[in-house]
């Protein structure tokens, strides 16, 4: 998977919950440059919010791995 700055993410968080089957336990991340606040499996990114959507379009239960979201889908955030 390629880095792209600016990018939006979602990440499972282990720290919120030991299952990423639960949207509570994902974080909203933006893929930021050197100085990045957190990294996960070797992908940088800042935390921004959580729980941006509370159902299963944005998040993949079987797959943990960061899943990349489009721009546009900043909107839906309000």
């Amino acid at each position: 998977m390629i880095e792209r700055v600016g990018e939006l993410c979602t990440i499972w968080d282990p720290a919120l919950g030991s299952s990423p089957k639960y949207v509570q336990n994902w974080l909203i991340g933006i893929i930021v440059d050197e100085r990045w606040s957190h990294e996960y499996r070797g992908m940088r990114y800042q935390v921004m919010w959580g729980d941006l959507k509370r159902d299963d379009t944005w998040y993949s239960w079987d797959d943990i791995n960061p899943k990349w979201l489009p721009r546009d889908d900043l909107t839906h955030s309000t």
